[in-house]
């Protein structure tokens, strides 16, 4: 079941990568590796992967994870385009979306 817009969380600011991003998240659920990869439906190893950067999410998988934790796709995706072009070069460019 998808969630309106207006029921969706903004993501957490401050976050300068993804895989801070998703560990931030569940840190503040309180959920350990374990339950959190349940609600993603991932196995334990290949969040741990994401949370420590040893592992890269396509744009659809972390649209499809923001929704399923509660938050609007669009600050997750901000987070992981900054960092790719953080990690560029183009640090000096800076992304922001908004839902259509």
């Amino acid at each position: 079941m998808r969630r309106s817009r207006r029921q969706l969380k903004r993501a957490p600011e401050g976050h300068r990568t993804f895989a801070e991003l998703l560990r931030a998240v569940r840190l503040e659920a309180g959920e350990t590796l374990d339950e959190f990869a349940v609600r993603l439906g991932v196995t334990r190893g290949n969040l741990c992967d994401f949370e420590h950067g040893r592992r890269f999410a396509s744009y659809a998988r972390v649209a499809e994870w923001a929704e399923k934790l509660g938050y609007e796709p669009a600050g997750f995706l901000e987070v992981v385009t900054q960092a790719e072009l953080d990690a560029v070069g183009l640090g000096h460019l800076r992304v922001r979306m908004d839902a259509a």
